[in-house]
């Protein structure tokens, strides 16, 4: 018997509690990807533009003035240049692994990363079961710490492929615009345009990586439960992609997906997936519970517009609060600024909000005035 059989049995009544019209969604807030984002920063990048600003950058007059004489004389080595770059290169991928080792990153993202995500993520599954079964089941799972290792050993290589690209690229920037005839200066000045790209690589990595370990996570502690189906619950926001926003709605219908036969996110391909698997997907899997979402029938309505907009005011009070915990110098124009996007969509798949704001409208105005609405 599963630990979540065990406690259906024992407290009853449990197995015949109906699913909440809100349920909490599991979705792992965003200040765990811009943390893993600032470590990246502060142990790679700033590491990366350090050795080229000291090592790279002092040297380019030379190789510009080198590879000047080559081309200007017969006696010159037409190679030389190039060689000379290759050496500085070479010398600065050995500085970076000397200033960065392998054993540093994995302590720093199993302490820095890992470590908040899995608490998070306990925090939001917790309140997710309690709120569907109205008591507290969610347990340690030994497992979670091989699941740990492997993940901080995947992105250990991953993170590391950032320098090795950057220093590529750097390598290939010179050698082209040396060959074209170009300045120094000029050169350093393209050479320091490629930083945003690197620095924008890194905040990707960050958010899908801490989006996949949260999924990952909720999948194992699903099934030390016995829980082997959801519901797919996307972000309800303009950036959800449309087939996964096709899912969600599939699961507002009753739709019920199976961990084991994962649904097909890429029409085109027919790769399939959990939620959260794809890369930078933010939705989640909202668990199917025995006895409470009957297995015999798999359909449930979806909800009503009073429904819906209660859910949408639940859900950006937490989304209110996340801004301000994360940036409390912003002003609430600032909130609204950024929370229209989801007013928008809200308003997209509920066309009869309009009809009923007026109508809500003009019955609060001719209370206020006394009169009757015109027939």
């Amino acid at each position: 018997m599963t630990q979540l059989a065990a406690i259906l049995a024992v407290t009853h009544g449990a197995a015949r509690r109906r699913r909440p019209a809100h349920v909490p969604t599991t979705e792992l807030p965003q200040i765990h990807g811009r943390n893993y984002a600032r470590l990246i920063n502060d142990r790679l990048l700033v590491v990366m533009r350090g050795l080229v600003d000291r090592l790279v950058i002092p040297e380019l007059s030379s190789i510009v003035h080198a590879a000047e004489l080559a081309s200007d004389s017969l006696t010159v080595d037409l190679e030389s240049w190039a060689t000379t770059l290759t050496e500085i290169i070479s010398n600065v991928r050995i500085q970076m692994a000397r200033a960065v080792s392998d054993k540093e990153l994995a302590e720093l993202i199993d302490r820095q990363v890992v470590s908040g995500v899995m608490v998070a993520n306990n925090h939001l599954n917790r309140t997710q079961l309690r709120a569907i079964l109205g008591v507290d089941i969610l347990g340690a799972d030994p497992q979670l710490r091989s699941l740990a290792a492997g993940f901080v050993a995947e992105n250990v290589g991953l993170i590391k492929t950032i320098p090795v690209k950057y220093f590529d690229d750097i390598e290939r920037i010179i050698l082209r615009n040396v060959q074209s005839g170009r300045r120094a200066g000029e050169i350093e000045s393209e050479i320091r345009k490629r930083w945003p790209a690197y620095s924008e690589n890194a905040k990707l990595i960050a958010a899908d990586q801490t989006a996949k370990l949260s999924s990952q996570i909720t999948k194992k502690r699903h099934g030390a439960l016995g829980i082997t189906e959801y519901y797919w619950r996307d972000s309800g926001d303009d950036r959800v992609r449309p087939r996964h926003r096709k899912l969600g709605d599939m699961s507002r219908d009753g739709k019920i997906f199976a961990y084991k036969k994962p649904p097909i996110v890429d029409v085109r391909t027919g790769r399939t997936a959990n939620p959260g698997e794809d890369f930078r997907c933010r939705c989640t899997a909202e668990p199917v519970i025995p006895g409470i979402d009957d297995p015999e029938k798999k359909t449930r309505r979806a909800p009503t517009y009073a429904e819906a907009k209660a859910q949408y005011f639940r859900e950006r009070a937490g989304r209110e609060k996340t801004f301000f915990e994360a940036t409390p110098e912003a002003t609430h124009e600032e909130f609204a600024k950024r929370e229209k996007s989801f007013v928008a969509v809200f308003k997209m798949q509920h066309p009869e909000h309009r009809a009923i704001e007026k109508k809500t409208k003009a019955a609060e105005k001719r209370k206020r005035t006394g009169t009757r609405g015109t027939r």
